[in-house]
């Protein structure tokens, strides 16, 4: 059966190109635009810097109307602007909030028609070169993010428990408003490197003359996220104009799942915990390499550490969770960590023995097995701010001794310096900051009535970072520049990282209550061996080159195409392939529709954000439609994989069984069984989550692409959306 879909939403033309007019016949030798030159548009390889609304207004970037908007290229340098109207060209390391507000602000503004950011970095002499390489010639490396991440100013800063100046860089131009004027990213060095000579000449020689064009309309000013989603046309027709951001963590647990969503070993959980995006002035320029990269990997080498032990001497399970969205309001932890202390399923929901609910959609209600004992995240891993240390951030005394004990000459951990106003250690945003706030310590209601300012110390949990007290200076944090090309990245680190996390979670599950570190800390260290992988490990090489060099290799590929022959199966529906990741990997977090990570009801024939009709009949084949993005399937078969295999109890799936898709694995009775990635039959372990705003939800019974505003709505969170204008 093909269900009736609606269809990607159609970019609008204002988002297709940028254009270069070329206004003279003079052939110039070298590197040009366009030889012969003529009077006409060319295009350019670019990437935008978008609009995004918030619940409060908007940030970002746009032409202030319809109409496109041009003029002739002038570096950025010049005081005052020509008669006639001119784009500013900024090099990559000196675009920063101050210079844009140099820019925008005199006389010359009147004239400004856009801005071209270009990859290329400049001396004192004047002499420049492509910045693409990982040497900035000893230019600081801005961050366009807040000085206080998720904190002060920022539109999270209600769900950041604690607001601190991790982020020394930060500018906050990320926050920006410069609604009116377009700014583009030119990525290659050798075009950049022309159009800034370009700009520069025609400082004092305005003949032949080089321009650009700009047609990147994205609403009027003025508008919210709210009035976007509920946007009517003149003939009073509901068509929202914008679509929250959003897409799916992905969460798993060393325990199999039975597919009902019910009952579970009654084991809590320790909770190893990462972010999987990033975010930049440009969104498809977020390569996040210590940002979200570093994170994902010592995490997926931890779970594969893990899985290849024999746990059946813990007090608890381990569970993995990669979740989505974090830097646009914790999007990924919030959703998981609410519906964990409190989701009510309305109209549930059962295919092949997977029970969902399809009002309010999840695709798995696995979550509800789910009891939290404690949680470590991990953050920005990759760069080291002091020689084969990390350091450990933590709200409890116990789950800091035991990661201080595990330090060891090759890779140390020291406790983090950082103190905060009141005295307290502050804890970077992280999903552990989710955990914080919804458990009370923040200002949020948690749910009883009360503002528990006293609960932190009722949160056993920490962060492990490559900082201190400060960001580590020089790693482009949210910046376009934070890529493994440019920033160095110590994959030492990260591997020791994954050893240490492991070693982690198995000290604080095999804990019994009375908190002795030293005891469960010798446990942990003789179940995993010191070199049980290094760098050269042959998976580890493997690994990094996907996620920090090409997202478009042959193991996230083979990945993801099995979990798209999984869903087709599953659901008897073929939702094609996703975006590829990239190359070099983006991260950012996609808007969240059908096409999108969208989980959506599918009921005779036709698709729902949410259902509560009584049309469902499972025998029909009527289930739960998801397409997640290529990271997130990636990260799903790469859990199933490495936990699947885990010898516990009778959970255990016949890993001889080889396998092209999850109905082959049907014979299989002691565990709800899938096929992972590597083609053979595992048992289940990994779900997906759905990681969107609290604050909107689905509009029931209609096509999906349609939200509403939940009526619990708090007011706390930022609402970011997308719009298509």
């Amino acid at each position: 059966m093909s269900p009736f879909l609606p269809a990607p939403r159609p970019l609008s033309p204002a988002l297709l190109l940028l254009l270069l007019l070329l206004t003279t016949s003079t052939v110039i030798t070298g590197q040009t635009l366009n030889e012969p030159f003529q009077s006409e548009f060319n295009d350019l390889t670019h990437i935008p810097c978008v609009s995004l609304y918030t619940r409060n207004g908007r940030v970002g970037c746009g032409t202030s109307t319809r109409s496109t908007q041009s003029g002739r290229l002038l570096h950025y340098s010049a005081t005052t602007g020509p008669a006639d109207s001119y784009v500013s060209v900024i090099p990559g390391l000196e675009f920063t909030a101050e210079t844009l507000e140099a820019v925008l602000t005199g006389d010359k503004y009147t004239t400004l028609a856009g801005v071209l950011v270009v990859n290329v970095t400049t001396t004192d002499d004047g002499s420049s070169g492509d910045d693409s390489s990982s040497s900035s010639g000893g230019v600081t490396i801005p961050s366009p993010a807040a000085a206080y991440p998720r904190g002060e100013d920022t539109p999270e800063s209600q769900l950041t428990p604690v607001s601190y100046p991790w982020n020394g860089a930060g500018d906050s131009l990320l926050y920006k408003d410069v609604h009116g004027t377009p700014i583009v990213w030119i990525p290659d060095g050798e075009m950049s490197r022309y159009i800034l000579s370009e700009s520069r000449r025609q400082l004092s020689q305005p003949d032949p003359a080089i321009s650009a064009q700009f047609n990147y309309y994205m609403g009027p000013q003025g508008e919210t996220s709210q009035r976007c989603l509920e946007w009517k046309d003149q003939d009073e027709v509901w068509r929202p104009k914008c679509l929250p951001l959003g897409g799916n963590s992905v969460w798993a647990t060393t325990r199999a799942a039975n597919g009902d969503g019910d009952g579970g070993d009654g084991k809590e959980v320790v909770m190893l915990g990462t972010g999987i995006d990033a975010t930049s002035m440009f969104h498809d320029a977020s390569t996040g390499a210590n940002t979200a990269a570093s994170g994902i990997m010592s995490l997926l080498l931890a779970a594969q550490i893990v899985g290849e032990l024999a746990l059946d001497g813990l007090s608890k399970s381990i569970g993995f969770g990669f979740f989505q969205g974090e830097n646009y309001g914790y999007l990924g932890s919030r959703r998981f960590l609410k519906d964990i202390a409190g989701f009510e399923c309305l109209v549930s929901a059962s295919r092949r023995n997977i029970t969902g609910c399809i009002y309010p959609v999840r695709p798995s209600l696995e979550f509800q097995n789910v009891a939290i004992d404690s949680f470590v995240a991990v953050d920005q891993i990759g760069v080291l701010a002091t020689d084969k240390t990390a350091y450990v951030h933590a709200t409890d005394d116990f789950v800091s001794n035991v990661m201080l004990a595990l330090g060891e000459d090759d890779f140390a951990v020291a406790k983090s310096s950082a103190e905060g106003e009141d005295g307290n250690t502050p804890i970077p945003p992280s999903p552990l900051t989710s955990l914080m706030s919804i458990s009370g310590n923040n200002n949020e209601d948690n749910g009883n009535g009360n503002n528990d300012d006293d609960n932190n110390n009722n949160i056993a949990g920490a962060v492990l970072t490559g900082y201190d007290n400060a960001f580590v200076s020089n790693t482009a944090y949210l910046s376009h520049y934070d890529r493994a090309s440019y920033i160095s990245i110590n994959i030492d680190a990260i591997v020791s990282s994954a050893i240490l996390l492991a070693r982690t979670a198995v000290a604080l599950a095999y804990d019994n209550g009375d908190e002795d570190y030293e005891t469960a800390v010798n446990y942990a260290t003789n179940l995993i061996a010191d070199n049980v992988i290094t760098s050269s490990t042959e998976i580890v090489t493997t690994l990094y080159n996907c996620l920090f060099e090409d997202g478009n290799c042959q193991l996230i590929t083979n990945y993801t195409n099995m979990e798209r022959a999984n869903n087709y199966k599953t659901t008897g529906v073929d939702m094609g392939s996703p975006a590829a990741l990239g190359n070099p990997p983006n991260y950012y977090v996609s808007i969240f529709d059908i096409w999108n990570g969208l989980p959506v009801a599918q009921v005779n024939g036709r698709t729902y954000g949410a259902y509560n009709g009584t049309d469902f009949d499972e025998k029909r084949g009527d289930g739960i439609l998801i397409k997640p993005a290529a990271l997130e399937m990636f990260i799903l078969g790469w859990l199933n994989d490495a936990l699947g295999k885990i010898q516990n109890g009778n959970n255990n799936a016949d890993t001889s069984i080889s396998c092209q898709s999850t109905v082959d694995c049907d014979a299989i009775t002691s565990c709800r069984a899938v096929c992972a990635g590597q083609g053979q039959c595992v048992c289940s372990h990994a779900n997906y989550h759905v990681a969107f705003d609290e604050a909107i939800e689905p509009k029931l019974n209609y096509t999906p692409g349609y939200y509403q505003i939940s009526e619990d709505d708090a007011g706390i969170t930022p609402i970011y959306t997308e719009p298509y204008w």
